[in-house]
């Protein structure tokens, strides 16, 4: 054998170096004894390993994970609960449910506003929902709110303020079908308004109507109104309110008599001029009761009157006038119960 220290040769048997001194003995040749000890250390060692206590883990760590995971699945379940019931419809129960979504703020506001709806207070629920009509149904609502405030002022009779909510929604659910009803509901008032002689609120009507038919009675109101004179009816003869409404009042008979009414052998005639103040002057030479110089006439209602001295108390009526067509006017004499035919002079009129 060789030894491992100094490569000098060296018996088989060798246990030490004759040359270098070192022991040769490896630890597989130990004597038995010590092998024994070796393996009973490691026994031990192991028996030790075995005994020593285990470490112990983070349970309660655990547990909050676990706690923290299972809030957070159960937030986020009744965060889309409530959506989908606010989605829904039901406002009532996904406004209770909102103030769990901190993070969302306008949801809290979508949900009152619907509740708003839901209580029929549209005006409110309308203001809300346009406010935030980006966000989730709120524009549908918007106009659910507005369509349902149309209804409700319809419904109450309420036409102008019917139309302006439908106008805003034009094209939702049955709002155009609705704005026919309206117009036509509109025209029939404005023909009954105009019937009472209540002008105005018969114009309101026609207005709203939007019908070519109310034309011709939107003319004669502005006639009548004083605000374009009975020139702009002469078209209209055939148009039946007219006739009965052109010597309605002073304005109006006024502007549909001016000039030169004469029967057809001149024997009577009827003027009524502009003097130099702009005021209209009357003149006529039918039968009538002599009330001197100092008359007073005036038209009222489709009757020429006359007072004495001027004043209107005491006034008889004298002549009851009715249309018979533009250039045509039917005088009755109240003294005579003789109605007279006067035709106009278009020579005799002024601008």
């Amino acid at each position: 054998m060789l030894c491992k220290f100094c490569g000098s040769e060296l018996p088989d048997d060798s246990k030490y170096c004759i040359f270098c001194g070192k022991k040769l003995i490896s630890n597989f040749d130990e004597p038995a004894d010590e092998q024994m000890s070796t393996g009973r250390r490691a026994k031990r060692q192991a028996a030790e390993a075995v005994k020593a206590p285990r470490r112990r883990r983070p349970i309660g760590l655990i547990i909050v994970i676990l706690l923290i995971i299972t809030l957070a699945a159960t937030y986020a379940g009744l965060s889309v609960f409530a959506y989908k019931v606010a989605d829904a419809g039901g406002f009532e129960s996904a406004d209770k449910l909102s103030g769990l979504i901190f993070w969302d703020k306008t949801f809290s506001k979508y949900t009152e506003y619907g509740r708003q709806l839901d209580l029929g207070r549209y005006e409110s629920a309308a203001t809300g929902f346009k406010n935030i009509r980006d966000y989730r149904e709120s524009d549908f609502y918007y106009k659910e709110s507005v369509y349902m405030s149309g209804v409700e002022a319809y419904d109450n009779g309420k036409l102008e303020q019917a139309m302006d909510k439908f106008q805003e929604i034009p094209d939702f659910r049955d709002v155009p079908e609705i704005i026919e009803l309206i117009k036509k509901d509109a025209f029939a008032l404005g023909e009954q308004a105009f019937a009472d002689q209540s002008f105005t609120r018969a114009r309101e009507y026609f207005k709203l109507s939007d019908d070519a038919a109310a034309e011709p009675y939107l003319k004669i109101i502005a006639a009548l109104k004083g605000e374009a004179e009975a020139d702009t009816l002469k078209d209209m003869m055939d148009f039946e309110p007219t006739k009965d409404l052109l010597l309605f009042n002073d304005a109006i008979a006024l502007s549909f008599l001016k000039g030169d009414w004469y029967t057809e052998d001149w024997q009577v005639y009827f003027k009524a001029a502009l003097d130099d103040d702009g005021n209209y002057d009357i003149e006529y030479n039918m039968a009538r009761p002599d009330y001197g110089a100092n008359a007073y006439f005036y038209i009222e209602n489709g009757e020429l009157k006359l007072t004495p001295d001027g004043e209107k108390e005491g006034a008889i009526t004298a002549f009851i006038m009715n249309v018979g067509d533009w250039d045509t006017v039917y005088f009755t004499s109240m003294a005579t119960n003789y109605t007279y035919t006067l035709h106009r002079n278009h020579n005799f009129l002024k601008d």
